[in-house]
């Protein structure tokens, strides 16, 4: 009951605590608006504070300090361990994450890293921490993690159906090898280094065989986002891969994921020569498909890993931009947390990427790596002419257009025209594409070769 003094005679052993609790529930209060209303003095209201213990997170410093009631993460303890993998393997605890009764979350990080307690410095989320968010499962194998937790547990078929709390079970009790090197609590960090990865020394034996579990569901791993079929492996040589395969056969499908992802492993190659980040691929024809390895820029030899985290969602936590690569990029600038040289390469990558007709450039597609104080880009993958994937087995007619100038890209503008017809005539030339895609790489090539400014 409000206004009512607290006092050990005419309370229940435990009350006073339990109204402290009710009273926090809704949202967070300051020492002043509990003494209110809970009609007691400043002192009576730190000790009941003290004696609620870990049923009570203090939020702010100082004066600026509120209090409140805190709940079960996921069902699971009042707190729970935030681990990061270093590029050695260590497991280290950087924080802890805690449940607001009232709704959000807090990260109690006192000596991690700047990144872990978001935009505001405090630590305290509306909503599941954004790096967590962004190691939920996502496209290809993300759908497959989904349907089969979806019978085991009861989580949505589809993983962009995930409420926080689905996320966050998955994190606790299967999130040891998620993407980036965030790990949510002490079973899934024991679980980290006890299945090291099989390495693969002969694609031609392995990679069929993979391609064809991973298309059956089958397949047991971490989540990769986009939605081209796709595996992780562990090459004996090359380290920790992620495999991007093409339909096996001859239809019209197959042949143009084939044309693609050979196009996307020339279009890498380009950007890397023109300094800008990029995945390090290689294309293998096995089994009647076409493979695509590239080199995983979030992991270290067989067990480290590095942070990443994708555009959208670092954007979302401290821009919120919310549209396209070049004005998210320009916004995490603004308010300093890219630096000049990140900004330049994620401008000349997406406007490069206008002129080769690729049309799936959405913030998922793009990763960002902490820094000191900041983000900078991580290599760059995705990179390719979606514009001319086919459709329900279909090959439909498409123009390629130029990008829209803008003030942000008008430096690159001609440039990258330039490179985009440099990539269509190395297409072009390249006699392990069809006749089709060749043709059509050499008529994209003359066409923009007349967008000359």
């Amino acid at each position: 009951m409000r206004g009512r003094r607290l006092t050990p005679t005419s309370e229940e052993p435990g009350e006073p605590v339990r109204r402290l609790l009710a009273e926090l529930g809704a949202g967070a209060l300051n020492s002043a608006e509990l003494q209110r209303r809970l009609g007691c003095s400043q002192p009576t209201v730190s000790r009941l504070l003290r004696r609620a213990g870990d049923a009570v997170v203090a939020l702010g410093r100082g004066r600026a300090t509120r209090y409140a009631a805190a709940q079960e993460v996921f069902g699971s303890g009042l707190s729970q361990p935030i681990y990061l993998v270093g590029e050695t393997g260590a497991i280290a605890e950087a924080g802890r994450l805690r449940a607001l009764r009232g709704g959000g979350y807090l990260v109690e990080a006192p000596r991690g890293p700047f990144w872990l307690l978001g935009a505001a410095g405090t630590g305290v989320f509306e909503s599941l921490p954004y790096y967590l968010f962004d190691a939920r499962p996502a496209g290809f194998l993300g759908r497959q993690v989904a349907r089969r937790l979806a019978s085991s547990w009861g989580a949505p078929p589809d993983p962009r159906d995930w409420t926080d709390a689905h996320i966050g079970l998955y994190l606790l009790r299967e999130g040891h090898d998620p993407p980036g090197n965030v790990v949510l609590g002490e079973a899934a960090a024991q679980r980290v280094h006890q299945q090291p990865p099989s390495p693969v020394s002969d694609r031609a034996t392995a990679y069929p065989r993979v391609a064809a579990a991973a298309l059956s569901d089958d397949l047991p791993g971490s989540s990769a986002a986009g939605e081209q079929p796709k595996f992780l492996a562990h090459h004996a040589e090359v380290g920790p891969v992620i495999v991007k395969f093409s339909p096996s056969g001859e239809s019209v499908d197959a042949v143009r994921w084939r044309d693609l992802l050979r196009a996307e492993h020339h279009a890498l190659e380009l950007l890397r020569a023109q300094g800008i980040p990029a995945a390090t691929t290689s294309c293998h024809a096995l089994g009647g498909r076409t493979f695509l390895e590239g080199q995983r820029f979030d992991r270290c030899g067989t067990q480290g890993r590095r942070a990443a985290i994708s555009l959208a969602m670092v954007d979302a936590e401290y821009a919120g931009e919310g549209h396209g690569w070049t004005r998210s990029a320009a916004a995490l600038r603004r308010a300093g947390r890219i630096s000049a040289t990140s900004l330049a390469s994620i401008v000349w990558a997406e406007t490069f990427g206008g002129w080769i007709g690729n049309t799936d450039m959405h913030a998922g597609n793009i990763s960002l790596g902490p820094t000191a104080d900041g983000f900078e880009l991580l290599p760059l993958y995705d990179m390719l002419p979606m514009i001319f994937a086919p459709e329900r087995g279909e090959l439909l007619l498409r123009q390629l257009t130029p990008p829209l100038r803008t003030p942000l890209n008008e430096a690159v503008w001609e440039e990258t025209r330039r490179a985009a017809v440099d990539y269509w005539s190395r297409n072009a030339d390249d006699p392990l594409l069809s006749t089709d895609f060749r043709t059509l790489a050499g008529e994209a090539a003359e066409g923009l070769g007349r967008w000359a400014a």
